[in-house]
Order: C-alpha cells, then structure tokens, then sequence
C-alpha cells in the first residue's frame, strides 16, 4: 500500500514538473521571439524604432511609404535568438519615382547584379537589379540595399543582419 502511495507521489511530483516546464517554455518563447510585423500600417513605427535603437541598415528605406504607392508588402522579423532581423519594403510606384530611385543608389550602391546571391535570407524575384549598399558574409553578417525592377516599376528595400 505504501508503495502504492509513493508511485501516486512520484506520477503526481512528474507531472507537476512536466507542466511548470511547459509553463516556462510558454513564457520564455513569447519573451524571446518577438512577433514579425507586416501590417504596411506599422512601417512608419518600426523603421523609427530601428533607427533609434542605432539599426543603421534601416536608413537607406524611406520614412514613410510614398502616398502613389500600390502593391505594399511590407516585413519586419526581429532578431530571435540566433535568427536574422529581417526587414522589407515591396511596392509599385510611378515610372518618375523608380527612375529617381535609381539615380540615387547608383551611385552609392557598392555592387550592382541580378545575381540571387543577396539578400541571404529574402529571396528578390528574377528581373531585378540589386543595388547592394553593403555586405559582411560571415557568422556575424549583414547585407542590406535596393532592387529595382524597371520594367513593373516595382522597388525592393532590404535590410537582414545575423
């Protein structure tokens, strides 16, 4: 009988660590993966909250979406652990606005390639031509510029950093 007892005991003792560690699992996931925004709405917000946290490969997108915009698709993956930030910004703007967009980081871009190589964690349709303001390969890396698609007057801002 006593025997009995102490398996009730222990079963009861397993099942009680069982759920505090599920409880702890909960709690820490929703503290270390903060959620991805893709609400265009949100755009302004986050791009602020980057740049004043010291993010500087935000700073080549633009403050707020353009009001001739169509097609916005927007995406922001914080850091997670040993996950990437991510941060993206589609749309479809006015032959004016691409053509002005080009000038701009034409001369800024370091390299310039329709290669798939970059970014390393979004994928950039065939078609586009990828100003790539800046890259550092390795464990701690980054890579972050533009793409321009001339034809569909569509524009790609990128940032990832791992």
């Amino acid at each position: 009988m006593a025997s009995k007892n102490r398996k009730r005991i222990l079963l009861l003792a397993w099942i009680s660590i069982a759920g505090l560690l599920i409880a702890l699992a909960v709690w820490f996931s929703r503290s270390f993966y903060l959620p991805r925004q893709t609400a265009p709405e949100s755009y302004a917000r986050v791009l602020r909250d980057e740049r004043a946290a010291g993010w500087r490969f935000a700073d080549h997108f633009p403050d707020t979406i353009s009001a001739a915009a169509t097609g916005v698709h927007f995406f922001f993956q914080p850091a997670a652990l040993q996950g990437p930030t991510q941060l993206e910004l589609r749309c479809t703007l006015p032959r004016e606005q691409i053509t002005s967009i080009e000038r701009q980081f034409a001369t800024k871009a370091t390299t310039r390639t329709t290669a798939s190589d970059w970014p390393q964690f979004r994928q950039i349709p065939q078609g586009f031509e990828k100003y790539i303001l800046g890259v550092q390969e390795g464990n701690k890396g980054f890579d972050y510029g533009v793409a321009i698609d001339s034809k569909t007057s569509e524009v790609i801002y990128w940032a990832e950093e791992w």
